[in-house]
């Protein structure tokens, strides 16, 4: 019987995010497609000598108890399997917070993932995403990860077709952090939502499909850009830098700060990074089909 397992948890980006209506639940209804990046954070589970759950972190800014998604991952196991026990976390971040990446997300799917088949519980994925769901929209899509579509607050996900090897560079603002709430807050006060048939998301789609950036570019859209672009000029002055130093398209992911840019491939990405000025942080990494992986 083991007593740890340590898994890789992979970021998201949005290639496509339209918000359709709000709901009667104070959430907004969503076409969102997600897709997992190479990017990944490192989580450790272990099986704890206490009743307790204790999470370690090395950002010393994040924090180690209930507030962390991570931590409620763990929690949410222990109400639905009381026999646990004592749940150890420790997380070895790589993905930003406050990016618009999934960051506390991906570390709370893979505290279900990792929970799931250290303690053998016999959950199957769909319950898994269902349970992450609980958390967070972006969390179900964490456990599941590979690339799909969703819809209702985000929590409804349909696979799509893999798009893996796509080459990204992602960029953040090193001393900008964006909430996801606020992001949201300005769009509906400002009165941004507007109706569309969905030939758009179907466009997107079929481009997207192909798997070339080329085709993908002009179809990139996220409506939260209105709202927070405009509060925000430094997310838009690093999405024209990308383009202008030759990303073949750029768009702020979810609520943002970090930005996506499109490239040809890995060296055209370094390229790009080093051509963009200004405190700002680049990972070069690349389109990913698979999820929560084990990794000791």
């Amino acid at each position: 019987m083991r007593d740890r397992l340590t898994v890789l948890a992979p970021a998201k980006i949005n290639p496509y995010l339209e918000i359709r209506g709000r709901r009667p639940d104070g959430y907004h209804e969503l076409a969102v497609v997600f897709q997992a990046i190479g990017l990944a954070d490192r989580v450790t589970v272990e099986r704890g000598d206490t009743e307790a759950i204790r999470l370690r972190c090395d950002d010393p800014d994040l924090p180690t108890d209930g507030r962390n998604l991570a931590w409620q991952a763990a929690q949410a196991l222990r109400q639905q399997f009381p026999d646990l026990g004592g749940i150890h976390l420790t997380l070895e971040k790589r993905i930003p917070a406050g990016a618009g990446l999934a960051g506390g997300s991906a570390d709370a799917a893979a505290v279900l993932v990792a929970g799931n088949l250290l303690w053998d519980l016999g959950l199957t994925v769909s319950e898994l995403a269902a349970l992450g769901a609980t958390l967070g929209a972006d969390v179900a899509f964490c456990v599941m990860g590979g690339t799909a579509l969703g819809t209702g607050r985000g929590e409804i996900l349909s696979p799509l077709p893999a798009t893996e090897g796509l080459t990204v560079v992602v960029a953040k603002p090193r001393h900008l952090s964006v909430a996801t709430p606020e992001a949201y807050r300005i769009f509906r006060e400002e009165g941004l939502l507007a109706v569309r048939s969905g030939e758009q998301l179907h466009r997107f789609l079929g481009a997207w499909a192909t798997g070339q950036p080329e085709a993908i570019a002009p179809h990139l859209f996220n409506d939260l850009e209105r709202a927070v672009l405009p509060r925000h000029p430094e997310i838009l002055a690093l999405k024209n830098q990308l383009m202008d130093a030759g990303a073949i398209g750029a768009l702020m992911s979810g609520s943002g700060s970090a930005v996506f840019g499109l490239v040809p491939d890995a060296d055209a990405g370094h390229r790009i990074a080093q051509a963009c000025s200004g405190p700002v942080d680049f990972w070069v990494t690349h389109t990913y089909r698979g999820g929560i992986a084990v990794v000791a």
